[in-house]
């Protein structure tokens, strides 16, 4: 699933909860799905994954952060790589 959202793959990332019938609750679908459409990155790096456990409700939340780009990585000449027009965005996906 985050596969997805790292390749900017809306499309691919709604059919991946589409095909498992949500069975996980991404709580956050409509605002994940919605920043794909929109935005003009062209891919994202996962920065962090982890997930919350509590033992009372027997629920878990997981946290992602990406970092999504204009433009992929390119030398600049002096064996020197970066990414131009970095767009910086974190969200987190409840699974309730």
């Amino acid at each position: 699933m985050l596969g997805h959202v790292e390749r900017v793959d809306a499309e691919g990332f709604f059919e991946s909860i589409k095909k498992g019938r949500d069975r996980r609750r991404i709580c956050g679908l409509p605002a994940i799905y919605t920043m794909l459409q929109t935005m003009n990155a062209k891919e994202g790096t996962l920065l962090k994954y982890d997930q919350a456990f509590t033992s009372e409700t027997q629920s878990v939340v997981s946290f992602a952060s990406l970092a999504f780009h204009e433009s992929e990585v390119r030398s600049n000449g002096f064996g020197v790589r970066r990414r131009q027009g970095l767009v910086f965005s974190l969200f987190s996906t409840i699974n309730c």
